[in-house]
């Protein structure tokens, strides 16, 4: 942002700021039900904060739209194709129990028309061939939002083994909320990965990971889910007290998990 020198606090002229455009985004009910699928294994059941029960949207000039979720130990991000028009990309948040509601009934080929109405209400269309019909949803302003942990560590690419190695030891990991230490897969020494639930272990070595700290990546729901573990291309970065797992069309930000991970040899 440029700040520019203004006219003087005395003078008698009187300037309107111009009216904001607000972004008109039309989405693909087919993919939009498959990303809000994902994203709600992201938030909160009984979120503590109302925008938490939200989905961020922020439409970008290039003709996609992020969709974020979170439960403030995870950021899940994925990145559609839509059409998008209007003068601001401005971020705006939708109520994910909306959205759902929105696309009750309709069919993959149906399209959903998001336009929001300053920081209170939101627009959503449902376009079915010649018909549509509009629902004015309440909503919170953005800046109620949690911002998503910057990472500035450099990402580093996981092929298929290490990508795999990952997923298996995050199944294996446990569940156990007493035995949190236990609730993620450990990165040992960059070559060795590791999960258990203290009944069984998993373990996958020969790896060679620029990551040489031990470090535990926690297990959100959202690893389990099925159009992210088929994805071929991951890449990781990892800055205390964070990890930042991504791809083409996605990105997970998570909280390593704190404590000494068991000797497991």
């Amino acid at each position: 942002m440029t700040l520019s020198a203004g006219p003087s606090a005395f003078s008698n002229h009187t300037h309107k700021k111009p009216m904001k455009q607000t972004p008109i985004i039309h989405l693909a009910v087919r993919e939009l039900r498959t990303a809000l699928t994902g994203l709600s294994k992201v938030l909160a059941r009984k979120p503590t904060l109302p925008a938490l029960a939200c989905i961020r949207f922020e439409a970008d000039r290039s003709g996609t739209v992020a969709l974020t979720g979170t439960d403030l130990d995870s950021w899940f991000t994925l990145q559609l194709p839509a059409d998008v028009k209007g003068g601001s990309h401005s971020p705006f948040l939708v109520p994910l129990a909306d959205l759902k509601d929105a696309i009750k009934g309709c069919k993959a080929n149906d399209l959903l028309t998001l336009e929001p109405k300053g920081d209170e209400h939101v627009n959503l269309t449902k376009v079915a061939g010649t018909g549509a019909v509009t629902h004015s949803v309440a909503t919170w302003p953005v800046s109620d939002y949690p911002d998503l942990p910057k990472i500035k560590a450099t990402p580093f690419n996981l092929d298929t083994r290490a990508r795999d190695a990952l997923l298996q030891a995050l199944a294996c990991s446990s569940k156990d909320p007493t035995r949190q230490v236990l609730n993620g897969a450990c990165i040992d020494g960059g070559n060795t990965l590791v999960g258990t639930d203290g009944r069984h272990l998993y373990r996958c070595n020969s790896l060679d990971l620029p990551h040489k700290n031990p470090v535990i990546l926690a297990h959100p729901k959202v690893l389990d889910w099925k159009p992210l573990t088929n994805s071929d291309t991951w890449s990781l970065a990892i800055e205390s007290p964070w990890f930042q797992l991504a791809g083409d069309t996605w990105q997970l930000t998570g909280k390593l998990v704190e404590g000494n991970y068991p000797n497991w040899r």
